[in-house]
């Protein structure tokens, strides 16, 4: 029945030449949408000529850039581009995102490219987009940016300007005046390094341009009423820049409520989203929507939540999404950023915790591979949208992973939380000050704040 009700739809109300959906509104009137884009061309191509070609056996960032560039026009104007890999057919039209097979690919090989350079290219009846590593989607970002972005809504563009050479560009950020923040849970150094062991090509966060390391102890550590802090402390501290004592969410240790990063970027007026693989009444997101003296007390969370999303206090508070993470985290990242809108997320991915916590080190290691796409895909958003700064961490380690020497084999010694410190991986407008650093989690909360106008946060 829902698929007869689509296809009825569609059949009646989307016009597709035209781009437009006409939808009576109690049959009184007609609402007609508006697209950011109208139609856009290239040297009076029709953008459905293209498709996107990626290469056979590409890394998560070069798939990630094309699904970005998919993304923007399928959000902005409705279009839905192809992605195919580079072993299919040739064809006249083509958008050519890495390092694929094809001639026009091929001449970017003998230009030495820098840590922060790209090339975008127009030649023939192909675009060229290229770069080393994350810095593939810099064409990507460039193309959308500088010749395809919005002259107002429905308002047609043909490009006609794209350079002809492979010249290498410089990427730059500019300020950051939006974040992104991604949690995972209960992951530790050495969750990644036996991934990698474990067979993970790549954890692509590694290659960001400044990494460093966090502390996460909480406020009941501090005291001595706790040996490692719990999730609900340590998100409290992610979230609003103060220690707490375990199981406070939003609260200080005196049970003030606390003002959290994402109550503060809405209040400034940006779209706020926060995404998790757990229930939503978790304690990460639990961090930065409620404000409660306990993490168990869901139906208090829950209510907290549902007026939050009443009153339009956040625009996404999404859980147990499991493998649609990614998915989900596309869909909420391009309707907060929509027409320029400042935004601000946090995403988390739960299961490294759980089955660290279980000792299944299988199965956090395909809780690290599932947050290893979400990376991927929101550096190469990050990218695309040059004023936003991306933070990527974990609220605390788990399970005291650690490497037998004798075996060569990871082995958790614990089913709880430990005090080891955590990676953080950032790239953006002012994170710099994580590159080589060690800072305590609090301290991320604090520059979150600061790109939200407010350096009172945490202090």
């Amino acid at each position: 029945a829902t698929i007869e009700g689509i296809d009825y739809f569609v059949a009646n109300y989307v016009d597709t030449s035209a781009k437009t959906v006409i939808v009576p509104n109690n049959l009184s009137y007609i609402e007609r949408y508006e697209y950011l884009l109208g139609m856009v061309s290239v040297n009076g191509v029709n953008i459905t000529e293209y498709r996107i070609v990626i290469p056979d056996g590409c890394g998560l960032y070069t798939s990630s850039a094309a699904e970005c560039l998919s993304d923007y026009f399928y959000y902005n104007s409705g279009i839905s581009l192809e992605i195919v890999k580079d072993t299919e057919a040739e064809q006249e039209y083509e958008i050519l995102v890495g390092d694929t097979n094809r001639a026009e690919s091929k001449s970017t090989s003998s230009v030495t490219l820098g840590a922060d350079q790209y090339i975008l290219a127009g030649t023939n009846s192909k675009i060229v987009m290229a770069g080393s590593s994350y810095m593939v989607g810099g064409g990507v970002s460039e193309f959308i940016n500088g010749y395809a972005a919005s002259r107002g809504k429905n308002v047609d563009i043909d490009i006609k300007d794209l350079p002809s050479d492979y010249t290498p560009k410089t990427f730059a950020f500019g300020e950051a005046k939006n974040a992104l923040l991604l949690i995972g849970d209960g992951m530790g150094f050495n969750h990644v390094k036996a991934a990698l062991a474990g067979g993970l090509p790549e954890f692509v966060a590694e290659q960001l341009p400044n990494a460093g390391s966090s502390s996460t102890y909480s406020h009941s550590v501090t005291t001595g009423a706790a040996q490692y802090t719990d999730s609900a402390a340590s998100a409290t501290a992610l979230a609003t820049g103060k220690k707490t004592l375990n199981g406070y969410l939003g609260m200080d240790p005196a049970g003030k409520e606390l003002k959290n990063v994402r109550e503060l970027a809405a209040s400034q007026g940006a779209r706020t989203a926060i995404l998790t693989t757990d229930v939503i009444t978790g304690a990460t997101p639990g961090g930065f929507l409620v404000h409660v003296a306990s993490r168990n007390s869901d139906a208090i969370i829950q209510s907290q939540i549902n007026e939050l999303l009443k009153e339009n206090g956040v625009d996404f508070a999404v859980g147990s999404i499991g493998d649609n993470l990614v998915t989900e985290a596309r869909r909420q990242l391009w309707t907060i950023s929509a027409e320029g809108s400042r935004f601000f997320s946090m995403m988390e991915e739960a299961y490294v915790d759980k089955r660290s916590h279980d000792n299944n080190l299988q199965a956090a290691i395909e809780a690290v591979t599932r947050y290893n796409k979400l990376i991927a895909y929101v550096v190469q958003f990050t990218l695309c949208h040059p004023d936003t700064a991306l933070i990527v961490t974990a609220d605390h380690e788990t399970g005291g992973l650690t490497l037998n020497k004798n075996t060569g084999n990871y082995v958790f010694t614990s089913t709880s939380h430990t005090n080891a410190d955590v990676p953080v991986y950032a790239i953006g407008g002012g994170t710099g000050v994580f590159k080589d650093k060690k800072v305590d989690n609090t301290d991320i909360a604090k520059f979150i704040g600061e790109i939200f106008g407010d350096k009172s946060i945490g202090n």
